[in-house]
């Protein structure tokens, strides 16, 4: 196992996918995305664009038909849904990943979490660690 971390909005997701694209293409192996602040389409806009050097949308229907078939033979993607449901947890967490690699075969599991903040900082408290002295 393997964590990235930095800034958010840095390009740590960008960087992951790209990366993950070019495992799954050279090692012709399975990858799943679990990342819960990207919509599913925009990791297939950026997947496509990857393996055809174009946008999804200015895709022939031909073109986006032979796109579609190669990522659906290398990518899983989960994404959660925002129906209320509770189950959404650690238990949930592994039960998925244990779906893509046994069910879907993926040899390469990227979890990428929410930057959100659990809550708002006492005063004084610094957003990483303990208060300020």
């Amino acid at each position: 196992m393997s964590a990235g971390t930095g800034t958010p909005g840095s390009g740590k997701s960008t960087f992951t996918t790209l990366a993950a694209y070019h495992v799954a293409k050279a090692e012709n192996v399975k990858v799943g995305f679990l990342e819960f602040e990207t919509h599913p389409y925009r990791i297939r806009d950026h997947l496509a664009r990857l393996q055809t050097g174009k946008p999804w949308d200015s895709l022939s229907a031909d073109e986006q038909a032979r796109c579609a078939h190669f990522l659906d033979g290398h990518f899983r993607v989960v994404h959660r849904t925002f129906d209320g449901n509770k189950a959404h947890n650690l238990g949930w967490l592994q039960t998925m990943i244990y779906t893509l690699a046994v069910r879907d075969g993926c040899k390469l599991i990227i979890v990428d979490p929410w930057n959100e903040m659990e809550h708002l900082p006492e005063p004084g408290e610094r957003l990483c660690c303990a208060k300020a002295g």
